[in-house]
């Protein structure tokens, strides 16, 4: 009652098909979403099989390990620079709508082929990205360069599993967590006994029109 009273504040819940509003804890169901596991989760932002992905994402700690559950944070933005430079042509592949990315259960089935990497048209500077290996499809069997669609596959994860490139908190039960889902991936260390966090998703227009009118 309490997170959805403080969240309330931020924006209009986007409801999802895990709810407008979920509670995320151990699943012994082998089918279940990765996030309900207790192992090591790579960072990763979410509803990439989405047209459009959800803007915010908050996490209520309710409950920690004692042993890991570490949160993991690493910016999209700052990966995707360095492969501007480094990797000119993967990034330019990045920004082509190469990539698609699924989720199925029992009730739905999404699907979405999109860019990694939008850019403003004029600028040239980026305002969204979006990269979950454990919802990405296999590529298409008529994609032009699967070699290059590989190679950078290994690159993001190469870049997201660096230290150099990434945040680690631990959340305290109580602490309140806001991410830029177009921008910045989370992940999670491998952990050992209960763990639990209550959450949920934010348009990013309602989120920034309630950004403009406080």
């Amino acid at each position: 009652k309490d997170t959805r009273k403080t969240l309330d504040k931020i924006g209009v819940f986007q409801n999802s098909c895990f709810g407008d509003f979920w509670d995320v804890k151990q699943s012994s169901d082998p089918t279940a979403d990765t996030a309900y596991s207790n192992g090591y989760l790579d960072p990763h932002t979410d509803g990439c099989y989405l047209e459009t992905p959800p803007g915010v994402q908050a996490f209520h700690v309710i409950e920690q390990s004692n042993d890991g559950g570490e949160n993991m944070l690493v910016d999209g933005f700052q990966i995707c620079d360095a492969l501007r430079v480094k990797e000119p042509k993967m990034f330019e592949f990045m920004t082509q709508p190469n990539f698609e990315f699924f989720y199925k259960d029992k009730e739905t089935s999404y699907k979405s082929r999109q860019p990694l990497i939008k850019l403003d048209p004029t600028t040239r500077h980026i305002y969204q990205f979006r990269f979950n290996n454990y919802d990405r499809s296999p590529p298409s069997p008529g994609l032009a360069d699967l070699k290059l669609y590989y190679a950078t596959i290994q690159a993001i994860l190469d870049l997201i599993r660096d230290p150099e490139y990434a945040y680690q908190i631990k959340l305290k039960p109580g602490e309140l967590l806001l991410t830029n889902n177009w921008r910045v991936m989370h992940g999670r260390t491998e952990f050992i006994g209960n763990r639990r966090m209550l959450g949920c998703y934010i348009s990013m227009d309602d989120f920034t029109s309630k950004m403009r009118v406080l």
